[in-house]
């Protein structure tokens, strides 16, 4: 089965690759686990047995981010389908897509009333989870809440660049191309 969702995620552009260079089972790894997220998060949302599954996996350790976290994972696995491991180094993307789940899960901690693990995991995943209480709980108790969230709006937008390759000199030219990509001008 991992062959063939690679097989239809490589059917959407000309990269061919021999059959030693695919590595499927990690990226269907995520799809099943998108596909079991998207159950729990979005179609049993009023059933207590999969909130309190919830409480205690993704949603414990993400917070209110899980909701969207299957499409992430999704779109995480198209891109190891179509760039395998044995052919691209994905350490950058795999980096830049973990510190920006840390970082909104920091904002969602933050905006989510700043609970802490003695309120239960049910607060937690009703905020920013685990992850977001370790990185926004100890620095919004140093300085400000709004500060704390510049410093998670910071680390949101370095991940961004992480994983498009943009050097920091070079973000007003890829700003550029890519309202030239959008809008189809120059």
């Amino acid at each position: 089965m991992a062959h063939v969702a690679g097989g239809a995620a490589r059917m959407l552009g000309p990269e061919k690759f021999s059959k030693e260079e695919r590595r499927d089972g990690v990226p269907f790894a995520l799809v099943l686990l998108a596909i079991a997220g998207a159950i729990v998060q979005w179609f049993l949302v009023a059933n207590p047995i999969a909130q309190m599954i919830s409480d205690y996996s993704f949603g414990g350790m993400f917070g209110v981010i899980a909701f969207g976290l299957p499409v992430v994972m999704v779109l995480l696995a198209v891109w190891l389908f179509r760039h395998p491991s044995s052919v691209n180094d994905n350490n950058r993307i795999g980096i830049g897509v973990v510190l920006f789940l840390l970082a909104v899960s920091g904002l969602a901690h933050l905006f989510g009333g700043q609970p802490a693990p003695a309120d239960g995991m049910s607060a937690l995943a009703h905020a920013g989870g685990l992850f977001g209480w370790v990185m926004a709980g100890p620095l919004a108790s140093v300085i400000t809440q709004w500060g704390s969230g510049a410093v998670m709006f910071a680390l949101a937008f370095l991940s961004l660049l992480i994983m498009t390759k943009t050097p920091p000199t070079r973000i007003g030219r890829r700003l550029a191309e890519l309202w030239a990509y959008l809008v189809g001008g120059s």
